[in-house]
């Protein structure tokens, strides 16, 4: 039979600490700051031949193989860059996706044409994107906002 060790328990007296004074902080008011400009996407960084580049000269992105296509006032470059992590970035911007590899920016759309299965959304630089039938129902929401 195993041997049962007695345990021998110490009374541990709380410690009485002086009662706390509540700190006072002075809050003085200083010029106002501004507020905080949108990031630009981190892809911007590899452009080489359109920058420095504003969030509000892109266009639009468009996805080739391993390549994004980044479509700008100024032109267009072709970057390494995968285009989910580019869709990540431009959450913050007010674009939409139109297409499995396709996103635009609002502000650039100048007319949509077609219908159905042939609808493309042309931008005011000339470029013209598909349009996916799942996305359709965004595109026309889109520009019935714009016109209201």
């Amino acid at each position: 039979m195993p041997r049962i060790r007695s345990a021998s328990l110490a009374v541990v007296s709380p410690v009485l600490a002086a009662p706390a004074t509540p700190a006072v902080t002075a809050v003085t008011a200083g010029p106002a700051v501004p507020a905080p400009t949108r990031a630009a996407p981190r892809f911007f960084q590899r452009l080489t031949r359109i920058t420095p580049l504003e969030p509000d000269d892109l266009l639009a992105v468009a996805a080739e193989d391993h390549y994004i296509q980044v479509h700008t006032s100024r032109g267009k470059e072709l970057i390494y860059y995968r285009f989910g992590d580019a869709l990540d970035e431009l959450a913050a911007l007010d674009g939409l996706r139109i297409h499995r590899s396709a996103w635009i920016n609002r502000k650039a759309i100048e007319r949509i044409q077609g219908e159905g299965r042939n609808m493309h959304v042309v931008l005011n630089n000339g470029e013209s994107f598909r349009v996916s039938l799942s996305n359709r129902g965004a595109v026309l929401n889109a520009r019935n906002a714009s016109r209201s």
